[in-house]
């Protein structure tokens, strides 16, 4: 797991959700953090 992938977002509001989401449609596999 030391390899593992990690995606942090600050902003944990409708803007942070949907860059999140964003991601996951474009493909992103590895782990998604919001801060905020």
């Amino acid at each position: 797991m030391a390899n593992e992938r990690v995606m942090a977002i600050v902003g944990a509001g409708h803007a942070g959700g949907r860059a999140a989401q964003a991601l996951r449609q474009a493909g992103w596999r590895g782990r998604i953090v919001l801060v905020g």
